[in-house]
């Protein structure tokens, strides 16, 4: 059976020294449903307000509080695999090292041939920090399969936002800090999508001390739509954008709003495209760099 209960923890939960730590569950195979966390998260890798590491659905479930850890840190749930989030952390910094989200540190799915969410209809609330692979939602959104499976696969972030800052030194992203295809056990690419629709992320800088910097992601291999990037400066060294960092997408309505710095390849929606359509974009900032510098790419 799922989890579906009303307990609801008001204390500080977990050892800075054991990882799988988790408000309500330190692992799960199990859905995990309209359950709720008031309390600090504290853990090595595979932390979050609500679960550790799932593979499973989280849904109307919700955390308020700090959550701490090293890799995979999450306000929800450090790592999710094959499942998907509709849940809200509504308060609390989530900081960690490597693969750090508001929501999820990490999301990963294998079941190809089908179209997945991530997260759909949720939300975070909450400052991110990390090193590498931070994002408002996931630090990481990937798809992964055999090189065998030719079906199209088609993973979405859908109405959805993040509110705060996120501070990292690479692949961070106002959303996600990376979105990737075949990252796991595949080179094989082709017929997959990692989609971005009518989302945003707002009022919180997006800082990167190195490269691959993005208002909405720093890295994407799919699409953005309907989603835009507001009242956030954008900062980071090489690869920088308003929008998207790096951008082998369709880019499409999106905008930004505040100025956007970096040294090279430095632009008001995408610091760098390559393969990509870029539709009815709009910015209404500055953008500064020492070179290759654009007011949309």
């Amino acid at each position: 059976e799922d989890f579906s209960f009303d307990d609801i923890s008001k204390k500080v939960i977990g050892s800075k020294t054991h990882s799988d730590e988790g408000g309500i569950a330190g692992t799960s195979e199990k859905n995990i449903i309209n359950c709720a966390n008031f309390g600090t998260v504290n853990g090595t890798s595979y932390v979050g307000g609500i679960v550790g590491s799932a593979t499973s659905e989280v849904s109307y479930t919700d955390h308020t509080g700090f959550v701490h850890g090293s890799h995979y840190v999450g306000g929800i749930a450090g790592q999710i695999q094959n499942g998907i989030i509709y849940s809200f952390h509504k308060g609390g910094d989530v900081v960690g090292k490597n693969f750090v989200g508001g929501l999820a540190g990490a999301y990963w799915h294998s079941n190809s041939g089908v179209t997945v969410y991530a997260a759909r209809e949720s939300y975070s609330i909450a400052d991110v920090k990390g090193d590498t692979c931070v994002g408002g939602l996931f630090g990481l959104d990937s798809l992964y399969r055999t090189a065998s499976n030719t079906a199209l696969f088609k993973s979405s972030i859908f109405k959805s936002y993040a509110n705060g800052r996120v501070d990292g030194v690479q692949y961070v992203g106002g959303l996600v800090g990376r979105s990737r295809k075949g990252y796991y056990s595949s080179s094989y690419r082709s017929n997959m999508f990692v989609d971005i629709d009518s989302s945003y992320h707002e009022n919180g800088d997006v800082i990167g001390s190195g490269s691959y910097v993005g208002g909405v992601t720093c890295l994407i291999e799919g699409a953005v739509r309907a989603s835009y990037n507001e009242n956030s400066a954008v900062s980071g060294y090489n690869y920088v954008g308003g929008v998207v960092g790096k951008a082998d997408s369709l880019l499409e309505k999106v905008y930004a709003n505040k100025p956007v710095s970096g040294s090279s390849y430095v632009g008001g929606v995408a610091g760098y495209a390559t393969n990509s359509s870029i539709t009815n974009c709009k910015t209404t900032l500055t953008v500064s760099g020492a070179s290759n510098v654009g007011g949309i790419v």
